[in-house]
């Protein structure tokens, strides 16, 4: 909670004490190996506390949750990256309800792969007279917002370089010897790296 002030978000006393009880209990609850709480999302009826609650694999064993009052959570849902992009398109503010609905209208483009059954309920075809075909698909602001932290968590969730290790179980968990980067590294952009999976590996060109 310390570390938020710094981007200008300061909550009341009542707000802070609700959180830091809250996030232990969801700790507990959950049996999370430790519990972030990454921040507050604005909204114009009311506003979104989220939290991420890591297991024994830091990297891979992520759960996210959100809370209206500081103090009862709940998990925000798996998404699809079809239906992400989807969500990513909507515009407008959050209303501070999850069960919120909104209609977004986007050309039809073809998927790779099978869309699941989620996907297939939220979303219909609209064929047009002139043959064209759009996609008109319903969600609630509850996967809205979950397709929003996923996205922010992908781009911009960043660790110190050596402030993890593997361990030979496999699990990506800190490491006991970081110390943190020195004053001058700490400048440096390439002093932290993206703390997910590697996108893919990186095609090599080779010269004829």
């Amino acid at each position: 909670l310390d570390l938020v002030s710094a981007s200008g978000v300061v909550f009341s006393t009542q707000v802070r004490a609700l959180l830091e009880t809250s996030l232990v209990l969801l700790k507990n609850s959950e049996k999370f190996d430790s519990v972030r709480f990454l921040g507050k999302i604005a909204g114009t009826r009311q506003d979104y506390y989220i939290a991420q609650g890591l297991g024994s694999n830091h990297l891979s064993d992520r759960k996210y949750f959100f809370s209206m009052d500081a103090v009862q959570w709940s998990r925000l849902p798996e998404i699809h990256p079809v239906l992400q992009a989807t969500c990513l398109k909507i515009k407008s503010r959050f209303t501070g309800s999850a069960s919120h609905e909104y209609t977004v209208v986007e050309p039809a483009a073809s998927t790779a792969g099978s869309v699941p059954a989620d996907v297939i309920a939220v979303r219909k075809e609209d064929r047009k007279d002139d043959g064209t075909i759009n996609y008109v698909t319903v969600v609630t602001e509850e996967r809205r917002l979950a397709a929003l932290v996923y996205a922010i968590d992908h781009e911009a969730g960043v660790v110190p370089r050596g402030a993890y290790h593997k361990s030979p179980t496999g699990q990506v968990e800190p490491n006991p010897r970081f110390e943190g980067p020195s004053t001058a590294d700490s400048k440096k952009l390439q002093s932290d790296s993206h703390f997910r999976h590697a996108a893919g590996p990186k095609k090599s060109h080779k010269r004829n």
